[in-house]
């Protein structure tokens, strides 16, 4: 399931030790780093996300990048539409922050009200909230237009760039406001 509080509450961004000092990152260039996720996603450009190569989501407690292989379900078409038993791992389409990014950039058509109300220079942690709205084209199971979606990302930052991202998210009613607090 996508929805774990538990899994939320067991993998905080950062353990409660402070970064050490010479670790510790400037307000103004850890709100860079993060503002570069919300700039990717609304200019659709992954490479403008300052993120490592081992950086890794968790979307409501639950790990969506970073996977093991898993196997296919049975009679399930392999890319190309061969039918085969095995797919390929969970971890190529979605491995890193990278390639999770490259899925969400289709989905997202851009990340309305943006705000970063806590930076944590000594945990070398970064809140934003934001509003995504869906691609045009991105419709719910009944057909109707897929709800805007809230978010509170918190970016740990590790040596300059993202090395995880916790996303606390929920689905707004099509009536709610486009506000975020």
């Amino acid at each position: 399931a996508l929805y774990s509080p538990t899994g939320l509450a067991a993998k905080p961004p950062r353990p409660d030790a402070p970064l050490p000092a010479a670790d510790q990152l400037p307000r103004e260039q850890l709100l860079k780093v993060a503002s570069s996720y919300f700039e990717g996603l609304t200019a659709h450009d992954g490479g403008m996300v300052i993120a490592k190569d081992s950086c890794n989501r968790f979307e409501n407690g639950t790990q969506t990048t970073g996977l093991p292989p898993r196997p296919r379900p049975a009679g399930a078409p392999a890319p190309g539409g061969t039918v085969t038993s095995v797919a390929p791992p969970v971890g190529a389409p979605l491995s890193n922050c990278h390639s999770a990014f490259e899925r969400l950039t289709k989905a997202v058509e851009k990340v309305v009200e943006r705000r970063f109300p806590v930076v944590d220079t000594q945990a070398g942690v970064v809140m934003g909230i934001g509003i995504f709205h869906p691609a045009a084209d991105m419709k719910s199971r009944d057909g109707s237009p897929f709800p805007h979606l809230m978010l509170s990302e918190f970016f740990a930052v590790d040596q300059g760039k993202i090395d995880t991202v916790y996303a606390a998210m929920t689905y707004l009613p099509q009536s709610a406001p486009e506000k975020t607090g």
